[in-house]
């Protein structure tokens, strides 16, 4: 079997995580070639992945891959992410499958976009045309079918995974110095991802600040990076945080971190799958999620809605945030996991028992069966 891949990078987010462990994870015999914007010298694969190019500007990448598609005589073209999948499409098939990743809710994602009302339409004529539509969880295929009428039988659901084994050894590893100097205080939250406004940390940052009313040594860590850092900086300094929040910014190994934490959280707008989540999970971290749409279902076992905070065995839901009550339910939930630490302990075994459910390896087994029931 050959493949074409197509993503923008191979490091950064969710979405490059999940590339780069079907690269490791399909099947040493099938040639696997890889189309990128931007390479990575750190990311080492076996001898039957090959990256084709860097090519950062969208005119010689759509030319290089259209080219690719001619000569190439590929068996799929898997793209992931808008633009990649974009190209996918707009390059043409030839004798080819073509198969689209989707790594989030893209009607919410393209609300944020300047033109997201045209892509909306571009996505509804183009997609339909492809031969699978693969969705990292159920919200997001009910998404592609009820949004943008994409074909139920073209449509298919396989959740992400993580590395257990390596997530646990991570989490496992001593501390840096740094690291070391604001792992401290009582209670420590942790929460992973890019700084952008989609994570909604600023709903985290105003949390804390409500915690920190009755425990003053509280501590927020922030680990990720990206363009609402100035954002979160002002919002710190007009709330007086500067002692109890820490933009620690990216860390290959944030499993050490969420470890020496009290709790992990996720107060996203939306969410395709939080793999930092899932890794806090089988590490044995008691979680937080606030119920946005898409990843919590997947993750909790369950995407009831309710006014309150619910106190599940995988964790505590929050209600989606909307308001200031939002926020302060969430500090509250972070106040209930620290005062009780039965129940956080409780739910952190729970999870930490899922290794199974929430192991890459399924995946690569999904997604292997997926292409060759498809040949």
């Amino acid at each position: 079997m050959k493949i074409l891949m197509i993503i923008p990078s191979l490091f950064g987010g969710g979405a490059e995580n999940i590339a780069c462990e079907l690269l490791k994870g399909f099947p040493k015999e099938w040639q696997i070639d890889v189309l990128v914007r931007k390479s990575s010298d750190d990311i080492i694969f076996s001898d039957n992945v090959h990256i084709l190019r860097a090519i950062p500007k969208a005119g010689a990448f759509f030319a290089y891959l259209k080219n690719a598609k001619r000569n190439g005589k590929y068996d799929y073209y898997i793209s992931h992410m808008a633009f990649s999948n974009f190209m996918n499409m707009l390059s043409g098939k030839r004798s080819g499958k073509r198969i689209l990743t989707i790594h989030s809710l893209t009607s919410i994602q393209m609300k944020s976009e300047k033109v997201g009302f045209l892509y909306n339409h571009v996505i509804r004529f183009i997609y339909r045309k492809a031969d699978r539509i693969v969705t990292v969880g159920i919200a997001a295929a009910n998404d592609m079918i009820n949004y943008y009428r994409m074909p139920a039988n073209k449509v298919v659901v396989i959740a992400n995974g993580i590395d257990v084994e390596q997530a646990i050894k991570n989490a496992n590893c001593p501390l840096t110095e740094e690291e070391e100097k604001y792992c401290t205080g009582e209670p420590i939250v942790c929460a992973v991802g890019r700084y952008n406004i989609a994570k909604r940390f600023d709903y985290l940052i105003k949390a804390m600040s409500i915690v920190k009313e009755k425990y003053q040594n509280c501590k927020l860590l922030l680990v990720g990076e990206g363009e609402e850092r100035v954002n979160y900086e002002k919002l710190i300094e007009d709330l007086q945080l500067k002692d109890n929040v820490v933009l620690c910014g990216w860390n290959k190994t944030p499993q050490r971190i969420m470890l020496h934490s009290n709790c992990v959280v996720s107060c996203s707008d939306y969410e395709g799958f939080n793999l930092s989540m899932a890794e806090a999970m089988v590490c044995g971290v008691p979680c937080i999620f606030t119920n946005h749409p898409g990843g919590t279902e997947e993750l909790l076992l369950s995407n009831k809605k309710s006014k309150s905070n619910q106190m599940l065995e995988t964790g505590i839901l929050c209600p989606n945030i909307v308001d200031e009550a939002g926020i302060e339910m969430l500090s509250e939930a972070i106040v209930y996991i620290y005062e009780h630490p039965n129940y956080a302990f409780e739910s952190a075994e729970y999870n930490r028992e899922r290794k199974d459910e929430l192991s890459i390896r399924r995946m690569i087994e999904k997604w292997v069966s997926l292409l060759t029931d498809m040949e």
